[in-house]
């Protein structure tokens, strides 16, 4: 049952959030929404961007830990932002700019870090530097993509996922193995 309540939440959660700023979503209007209670949500969560970041990490975590080259997990990792735009523009919205590329930054890079193996072979100031700049990479195509008045449709957008995967393979194995020369 608290599993499936969990899960309630975070649905009702994502549904309020698509629609506006997490600033102005109450933990009321969420216990109403799924019909639970105060206590409920507070047993399962800290507050509602908890409920969000939760949501996207175990999303992230499962995308970066399938048995496919980083980019494309990196790329699925977009794809799943692009289903969620609502939310993550209203997130933005209420925290701020600042605020949420770092939160964007950090937890990229957490991602990356884990889904490179065997890190100790490659010079530590190499492995900083890819990241640092894959990082800002998918931040800076995110927030482009939030700040973009236009909606493509889920098709168009796989589409330019599928090319973006196609062109950019293999890159970060590819500098990566450049730090061992």
């Amino acid at each position: 049952m608290a599993h499936g309540t969990k899960e309630a939440i975070v649905e009702c959660t994502l549904q309020l959030a698509a629609k506006k700023p997490l600033n102005r979503i109450s933990v009321r209007e969420i216990t109403e929404a799924c019909g639970v209670t105060r206590n409920t949500f507070y047993y399962h969560f800290h507050d509602i961007y908890e409920v969000v970041t939760d949501f996207f990490e175990t999303e992230a975590t499962a995308i970066f830990g399938e048995k496919l080259p980083l980019e494309a997990r990196l790329l699925n990792f977009l794809g799943l932002c692009a289903g969620y735009k609502g939310v993550w523009l209203n997130l933005y919205k209420a925290i701020g700019y600042e605020q949420f590329s770092g939160y964007i930054v950090q937890h990229i890079h957490t991602l990356l870090l884990s889904a490179i193996g065997d890190q100790e072979k490659y010079r530590p100031e190499d492995l900083e530097l890819v990241c640092a700049f894959y990082e800002e990479a998918i931040c800076g195509a995110l927030m482009r993509w939030l700040r973009s008045k236009r909606n493509l449709r889920p098709e168009d957008l796989m589409q330019m996922l599928n090319r973006a995967k196609y062109l950019f393979e293999g890159q970060i194995e590819d500098a990566l193995n450049r730090s061992l020369q």
